[in-house]
């Protein structure tokens, strides 16, 4: 483990050259937008809505562009010289560096554990197993990121392994703030600790997605989500722990919402329809209250009007223990692991018709 891990300075130095070709291009699309940005002639153009087949078309790009990407990197650290490695179907590449002479037989319901470290692809150590404290994994049931399950019966065959794990497999668009970024790739390096078959028959398990937010973020990626057009005409998409829309043909034209900004907010909250289940409307509820007062307004959709304060028109998913805490909402029958929806808007007092 201790000479796979002494190739990180060298590996950060390739995606320090790596990051360098990219700035170029990058600089060069800057300066364009900028020249473009600073034409007071070129006439203004409102963005039309994005449509289900534009976000699919770009989710598919994106993907291939990522798979190019970790293929690249895995070609730079000469992996597939080596017999033992392999790309799934899924995208993850795996290279078996301690082969063993007779296969485990790691299957669904049984408890792996490893040590090791996970990375971000420049080296930042995201997670460090030990011999003391051992990752400790439910395959197929632990709620944890379907990449972290592959890579976990790859240890059937191997006692250490490298992976390399893409943003799909990972967390995907939605990240893990503020450890993982959003759309970050991971490198594995990791080594067999323990194994423990399932001693009684588990339940089936949970979707390879896991468990709601997961399928959730799976069918958004898949271009299978669909806004309510009567109310974002132009929805914009903002990254974050959640995914959040503001209509952009919508803002308020005078106040902004910062602290002191009296506001009235009229919020529906619902539980979205997916993954075989129908959607169920809980309905609106209005109430004004001064900003910056504590408790008036759940922190995630405070965060979002304050990072975003001229645009009052917002839809939001969000896992239900992001929102509202580790119990979920019970009363509502939202347990933590669901998905819950927010529309909103909101408006300054002042601007009101009296």
């Amino acid at each position: 483990m201790d000479s796979q891990l002494t190739m990180a300075n060298r590996r950060a130095g390739f995606f320090h050259d790596l990051k360098l070709r990219c700035g170029d291009v990058l600089c060069v699309l800057f300066l364009g937008l900028c020249l473009n940005a600073c034409d007071s002639t070129a006439p203004k153009k409102t963005s039309p809505a994005v449509s289900t087949l534009d976000l699919l078309a770009f989710n598919e790009q994106n993907a291939r562009m990522q798979a190019m990407r970790l293929d690249s990197i895995a070609m730079a650290w000469a992996w597939p010289a080596e017999g033992s490695y392999s790309k799934t179907g899924s995208g993850v590449h795996v290279l078996r560096r301690r082969l063993i002479d007779e296969r485990r037989r790691i299957q669904a319901g049984d408890t792996l554990y490893w040590t090791g470290r996970a990375f971000l692809l420049d080296s930042t150590v995201l997670f460090d197993w030990t011999i003391a404290k051992p990752f400790s994994l439910i395959v197929e049931a632990s709620n944890w990121p379907e990449g972290f399950h592959e890579v976990g019966l790859e240890m059937n065959a191997a006692d250490s392994l490298s992976a390399l794990i893409p943003p799909h497999m990972g967390w995907g668009l939605s990240g893990l703030p503020p450890l993982v970024p959003q759309e970050a790739a991971m490198w594995f390096e990791l080594a067999f600790h323990d194994w423990r078959p399932a001693l009684i028959s588990h339940p089936a398990p949970k979707q390879k997605s896991g468990p709601g937010w997961n399928a959730w973020i799976d069918a958004f990626e898949a271009g299978h989500v669909k806004l309510d057009s009567d109310w974002l005409k132009s929805p914009y998409l903002v990254g974050g722990a959640c995914i959040s829309w503001f209509d952009s043909s919508q803002r308020s034209s005078a106040a902004a919402f910062h602290e002191g900004t009296r506001v009235e907010l009229a919020m529906r909250t619902f539980r979205p329809d997916f993954d075989g289940r129908p959607a169920e409307d809980f309905g609106w509820n209005r109430w004004s209250f001064e900003a910056g007062d504590d408790d008036q307004v759940l922190p995630v959709i405070e965060q979002l009007m304050r990072q975003h304060p001229k645009r009052n028109r917002w839809e939001c998913h969000c896992p239900v223990h992001y929102a509202f805490g580790p119990d979920g909402l019970p009363q509502l029958g939202l347990l933590p692991e669901d998905v819950v929806g927010f529309q909103w808007e909101w408006l300054p007092l002042d601007e009101m018709a009296p």
